[in-house]
């Protein structure tokens, strides 16, 4: 599965008598829970490069929760760098998926390594201590690229609940795979409904015919093989992998009946019996052979297809939405 970011460290806890009343935020509540998420984390305060605030938005938890921050990312008096940002100004508060809400948008950053300015900021608030090394980040730019980057998030509750994560970016795939074995990929997809099906095959055809030649297309293959659901309305292509121009041509199931997915009993088991070359016209039947039995509905062994190569999920094109009209008719209409 892909990794986008990784949880290096988790810190919580609650204010308890330390607070003032039921709804103020204490200093010393929030500043051990940071301190907690970056011992767990493994990591040195001046290895933080970003934090996602809860930011309140109000004039007294804001300069309470930027303090106890400032403080926590401080090693003998030094500081490095941080970028502050609140993913509130695009959503407002989203209450208990406050939190993940934050996660998401630092992970994705992570992955795409840019940092998305903090929207609908026009004058901040002078309790929060911002300086030259501790801002709010107002524009869009990149994010250390070849190297790990560590970033905060925090998510407070009411009652005093303080809760911050430390996100890692995520680990190179590793070594480069070499030369793509396989000449020819089976590529199926599935859908409810004619409709849908139709919407699935030009999304995926689009999106394959835009890969680079190689593992990009045998990644999209796997993912589509053991990473959808797959249903009634089934079909499927053969594509090159070496191509530089592909065309990719479904068959599907449309003009039978509608197909009865068969016991796990009932398989076809991969390369049982066969011997591979990938490059006989052999491969091709087999690959064609094992699409028509998917399409009848047959409990295909997608991982037996792999046993000497290792893809890769990525991303790929989702479920589309069936539009719909829906109109509530007067009586009698």
């Amino acid at each position: 599965d892909q990794v986008v970011a990784v949880i290096q460290g988790v810190g919580i806890n609650n204010d308890g008598r330390d607070k003032a009343s039921f709804m103020a935020p204490s200093i010393t509540g929030q500043l051990a829970c940071i301190q907690d998420a970056i011992f767990d984390a493994g990591i040195s305060p001046l290895d933080i490069s970003h934090v996602e605030a809860h930011g309140t938005g109000t004039i007294i938890g804001d300069p309470i929760e930027m303090k106890a921050l400032k403080d926590s990312l401080k090693v003998d008096g030094a500081q490095s760098s941080v970028s502050i940002g609140s993913i509130k100004g695009n959503f407002g508060h989203m209450v208990a998926a406050a939190g993940v809400a934050s996660v998401i948008k630092v992970a994705l950053s992570m992955k795409h390594r840019v940092m998305p300015p903090s929207i609908n900021v026009r004058r901040e608030n002078p309790e929060c201590g911002f300086d030259d090394k501790f801002a709010v980040n107002r524009d869009l730019r990149k994010w250390n690229t070849g190297v790990d980057v560590f970033a905060g998030v925090t998510s407070l509750g009411v009652g005093g609940t303080n809760a911050h994560v430390i996100l890692k970016s995520a680990p190179s795939n590793g070594k480069d795979r070499g030369r793509c074995p396989r000449p020819l990929v089976l590529i199926p997809v599935s859908a409810k409904t004619k409709t849908a099906l139709s919407s699935v095959k030009q999304a995926v055809a689009d999106y394959i015919s835009g890969l680079v030649p190689g593992w990009d297309r045998v990644d999209a293959a796997w993912t589509l093989q053991v990473g959808r659901q797959e249903m009634n309305a089934r079909a499927y292509a053969l594509v090159s992998t070496t191509s530089e121009i592909i065309e990719v041509n479904f068959v599907d199931n449309l003009s039978a009946a509608p197909v009865v997915i068969n016991s796990a009993n009932d398989r076809q088991d991969g390369f049982s019996g066969f011997s591979v070359d990938y490059d006989s016209s052999e491969y091709k039947d087999f690959l064609n052979m094992t699409g028509d039995s998917w399409l009848a509905g047959r409990v295909i062994d997608w991982k037996a297809l792999w046993v000497d190569t290792h893809p890769r999920k990525i991303s790929m094109p989702l479920y589309p939405f069936e539009r719909r009209r829906h109109w509530v008719l007067p009586d009698g209409g």
